[in-house]
């Protein structure tokens, strides 16, 4: 194994980035909470992150032993997470492409990790989010319709959205933004102390919580038997039936292991008596494992390990399963199929699939892991016994106990200086996230590093700081080099232009592979087939027990293919790798491809073999031959690369395949005839070439870039934060701070505060925040006031108040839209209601992104004037608005002075959106208003990259929307066609018009829906 020397961070580190970030605090512009140095996505690697030093060209590491909070089950730039930048759709931020392939890929995927024959999913953006989803669609479908409450348990963390944050029980988090009437009711919840989760059931223990409803029940005396624990958890069950019992609870929220509450285990016996009682009750449970699932534990989701049974041995599954963090998104899964609107980043949601994938494989790996981990944890548990306790850990996470509380803070201050990042958790426990990169060599440096600290802390003896780490060399460069090349080629290709030939890619292949001393690399074809047949033969039988060798007849098939690529690598005579593909239907009795939809077609191939020496095992030749024959299948115009990978067992080759966009196709059970533990089949495709999208003139808001926009040197620019997210909340780079500024830039002065953000809803609970918290000391009242038809996202509970009046949580005054022949009537019904002294705020849209309607300015002033008499903010949604859609004199509405609001939100796309606020309800406390994430530097440089282009060219951007609008009418005057709300390029019409005209728009609600990005106009206008 290869090794690399990592420099550490240090103080110098620490100066330089503090003096950048200066500039962006300056005026409050957002809150000064990041983590004082400035993050180099590119070159960080496995377990660490790297940082900008003052040497420019070098990086300094942190050891991420919290994963970014368990963000990161692969670490940093690994290999599968490139897949994700192979879909088009995914540079994009559309839902077509392979995107229906992925949806069934993680519905079949869910299923067998779960055990549910059907459900359904929901994607959105963001953990707090999954469970305001969940919990909505618990409220939706409650059985008593006066239930109003969450039940969660002491030490929950569910997030920091309204009712999230109100079932989170850490008050400092919790009471500065607490509403007397949501609150939240709580239960103890029994955790077990050694972190054992397998615990003896007593007899009748499944029957006595499922008859828990009778008016009779009791606990029969004597069952808890001196157990302190059952005891415990017999008393937080009674508990969660007294309230039960109130008919006021419409949902119960639970992590299977508390995270954030100081790594706490429940046990299995726990869990089954909960979702017992709640089954007969009626009320819905939702396991919240955004932390907790994709391998945390050692099965994929946590609660999986409970194996949880009804009283007739069934399976007792959850009503909801929730999940985000490694997820790279928020996910609900269900068991019913109603479903709130969707907002997500496409990018982000194949980036979790390949996260999903490629860590279901590495079971092994996990356990391996968790050995190291915990053999060294208890010897320093052990060696520290005087301070430290309760070590405990399952997976990829280990915790321990602080004896005296007040010493975590002297362990979190001294982190950095010692190259490490990990966090507290609860009052007294330091929790670490581990994940696949760490090599024991790294938990080694880890658990030095946390000796040195304690024993500064304890015993108060300094210790040398470390300057350097050892760790294994995993060739990022080269990967990043390769797949950006790959990249290139497929971008070159859809644009029509210049590519590398066949010729030229394998001169450059030879510069990527890392050949032995000696070797060559070659095609081997018709003409040199017979001189290699037997040294293939040799390899094979090196490698593989007969079962699964390939014939000698399939390889001669391939090679002799005029389309087939057979790469070879050979030194001394003797054949080192091998790598054959040719089109599918050379294939007919390989098992499953008859299945494949591609079967026949001639520019679809399938992986035959990739095989490589003993001798070379490790060193990424497998990697290197199955990316050079992709490169080779792109020049040929091949469409997609397909094959079989044997589920568990072939783990290295899936993960590649995985780097390439392999996307399952179908799952094939059981076959394998032979008696090995893992006998099923993934079959696979991975596109290798991109199809022009399909042009879009209702997308501008969710899809703001356009395949022109896209160029080589923006995808490699951008490769680093597509493959790598991080939690923006700690760790920034100084490219996304000049990013968030530039769009604040776009503001009046007066309004240049705020906070990035997921979507539109985490921008409504941020929102709703700061004003609670501003105005506190003047009212306590929290009721809304918006209009019909104004849109805020769906994604919790206040936006759907807002979005939603028939799904409001929260108290919501919803007025007729003020279309031009209302305004009047309109202004006077708001008047009224001001008078009443009982609103937080006014929300509205001027211009509402489901329609394209526009609210007049002249009602919008008069608005103002209203909210500036009732001393009630005025808030605006400009999402729709931005980009100069509303007019030609601001690119936000908000520059206007007669009608500027006093806070606002607008959503970019992806995952990614901002608030701004003026000075007064600006909220500068660090760490108060964060999320996790705080949205997506990815999507945040696309949006940055169209808003720059239409900035720069604004002249040209806004003859493009009056040519636009003017072409389209005229060639919607030609059918029947009528009630027409066009200005600025967007807008609605009704009628009937061809599928060639209606395949370029949404229709919904009767409308066809016009809001095109600025690449979309301009290829509808050059379409003759």
């Amino acid at each position: 194994m290869k090794h690399k020397t990592f420099p550490v961070v240090n103080s110098d580190d620490e100066k330089y980035a503090q003096e950048k970030l200066k500039k962006y605090y300056q005026n409050n512009m957002i809150p000064a909470e990041k983590k004082n140095y400035l993050t180099d996505l590119k070159k960080s690697e496995g377990p660490f992150l790297a940082v900008e030093s003052p040497s420019e060209d070098e990086a300094h590491y942190l050891m991420d032993a919290a994963s970014q909070i368990a963000t990161l089950g692969l670490g940093f730039n690994p290999p599968a997470f490139y897949g994700a930048a192979h879909h088009l759709d995914a540079w994009l931020n559309k839902e077509e492409g392979q995107f229906e392939t992925l949806r069934n890929a993680y519905d079949s995927f869910f299923k067998r990790k779960l055990g549910w024959k059907s459900l359904s999913t929901t994607f959105c953006h963001s953990g707090a989010e999954a469970n305001e989803t969940a919990l909505g669609y618990c409220y939706h479908n409650r059985k008593r319709k006066s239930s109003n409450r969450v039940l969660a348990f002491e030490g929950s963390f569910h997030g920091r959205m309204m009712v999230t944050l109100s079932a989170t029980w850490n008050p400092a988090k919790r009471e500065p933004f607490e509403w007397e009437d949501f609150k939240a009711v709580y239960s103890p919840f029994p955790d077990s102390p050694d972190g054992q989760m397998f615990k003896p059931f007593p007899e009748g223990w499944r029957d006595l919580w499922d008859q828990s409803p009778t008016t009779d029940w009791t606990v029969p005396e004597g069952l808890s038997n001196n157990d302190p624990l059952l005891e415990k958890e017999i008393q937080c069950l009674k508990h969660v039936r007294n309230n039960l019992n109130e008919g006021k609870i419409f949902s119960i929220v639970a992590e299977p292991m508390q995270c954030e509450g100081g790594d706490r285990f429940g046990t299995d016996r726990f869990f089954t008596a909960l979702l017992l009682m709640a089954r007969s009750y009626q009320v819905p449970v939702i396991f919240d494992e955004v932390q907790t699932g994709y391998h945390l534990g050692r099965d994929f989701f946590w609660h999986s390990q409970f194996k949880l049974k009804d009283e007739e041995g069934n399976l007792l599954a959850p009503n909801y399963v929730t999940m985000a963090k490694k997820a790279q998104i928020g996910i609900v899964v269900s068991h019913d199929n109603y479903k709130f609107e969707e907002e997500f980043s496409t990018l982000s949601a194949y980036r979790g699939y390949l996260h999903a994938m490629s860590l279901d494989q590495s079971t092994e790996k996990v356990l391996k892991l968790e050995e190291i981990a915990l053999k060294n944890l208890n010897r320093y548990v052990e060696h520290f016994s005087d301070f430290v306790e309760n070590p405990r850990g399952l997976g990829m996470s280990f915790a321990f106990d602080f004896k005296e509380k007040e010493k975590v803070a002297d362990f979190i201050k001294l982190r950095f200086k010692h190259g490490l990042l990990y966090y507290p958790a609860g009052d007294k426990t330091l929790r670490f996230r581990l994940n696949l990169s760490f090599t024991e060599e790294d938990i080694h440096f880890l658990f030095e590093s946390l000796s040195a600290i304690a024993v500064e802390v304890f015993e108060g003896k300094l210790s040398q700081l470390p300057k350097v780490t050892q760790s294994r060399g995993r060739k990022i460069s080269k990967i990043f080099n390769w797949q950006n090349l790959l990249l290139s080629q497929r971008l070159l290709d859809l644009k029509g232009q210049k590519k590398k030939t066949e010729n030229e890619l394998l001169t450059e292949i030879k510069t990527l592979i890392d050949l032995p001393k000696g070797a060559k690399i070659f095609l081997i074809q018709d003409e040199n087939f017979n001189s290699y047949k037997d040294k293939i033969q040799k390899l094979q039988e090196e490698v593989y027990e007969p079962t699964r060798q390939t014939s000698s007849e399939v390889f001669e098939l391939t090679a002799k293919d005029p389309k087939g690529i057979s790469l070879a690598i050979e030194k001394d005579d003797q054949l080192l790798g091998i790598c054959f593909s040719s089109p599918l239907k050379n294939y007919p009795l390989e098992r499953g491809l008859r299945r494949d939809p591609s079967f026949s077609d001639d520019n679809c191939f399938y992986m035959v073999d990739t095989t490589i020496s003993p001798s070379l095992r490790g060193e990424g030749l497998g990697r290197d031959l199955k990316y050079a024959v992709t490169l080779l299948a792109q020049a040929k115009g091949i469409k997609e690369l397909n094959g079989r990978n044997r589920d568990h067992m072939a783990s290295s080759m899936f993960n590649i395949n995985l780097s390439l966009g392999g996307l399952e196709r179908f799952y094939i059970q059981e076959d394998y005839p032979d008696f090995e533990n893992h006998r099923d089949v993934i079959y696979y495709s991975a596109p290798t070439k991109w199809e022009m999208p399909q042009n879009n003139l209702s997308e501008g808001i969710s899809s703001p870039l356009g395949v022109d926009d896209i160029k080589p040197e923006f995808i490699e620019d951008q490769l680093p934060c597509a493959i790598n997210k991080i939690c923006l909340s700690n760790f920034v780079s100084e490219r996304f701070l000049s990013h968030v500024k530039d769009i604040f830039d776009q503001l009046p002065q007066d309004l240049r505060h705020g906070y990035t953000a997921s979507g539109q809803s985490e921008c409504v609970d941020k929102l709703v925040k700061i004003l609670w918290h501003k105005i506190k000391e003047k009212r306590t009242v929290h009721k809304m006031m918006t209009f019909e038809g104004h849109f805020f996202g769906t994604g919790s509970f206040l936006s759907r108040s807002l979005s939603l009046p028939h799904e409001a949580y929260f108290p919501t005054s919803v007025l007729p839209h003020p279309a031009p022949h209302l305004e009047e009537e309109v202004l006077e019904r708001i008047e009224e209601e001001l008078e009443t002294g009982d609103y937080l705020a006014i929300w509205i849209e001027p211009l509402l992104q489901k329609t394209m309607e526009r609210v007049s300015l002249s009602f919008l002033k008069s608005l103002k004037a209203l909210c500036h008499k009732f001393d009630v903010p005025l808030i605006y949604n400009e999402t729709a608005s931005q980009m100069y859609r509303y007019g030609e004199d601001g690119y936000f509405l908000s520059q206007l002075e007669d009608v500027r609001p006093d806070a606002g939100l607008a959503y970019f796309g992806g995952q990614s959106a901002f608030v701004f606020c003026s000075d007064n309800y600006f909220l500068e406390k660090p760490l108060m208003m964060i999320s996790t994430w705080d949205g997506d530097e990815f999507s945040l440089a696309n949006y940055h990259l169209a808003m720059n282009s239409i900035l720069n060219n604004k002249d040209d951007y806004l003859n493009t929307k009056k040519e636009f609008q003017k072409k389209l009418m005229s060639l919607l005057e030609k059918y029947p066609t009528s009630h027409f709300n066009f200005t600025n390029g967007v807008g609605n019409f009704q009628g009937k018009i061809p599928h060639g005209i209606s395949k370029f728009l949404k229709f919904k609600n009767e409308k066809f829906l016009v809001c095109p990005s600025w690449t979309a106009m301009k290829r509808f206008l050059n379409n003759k």
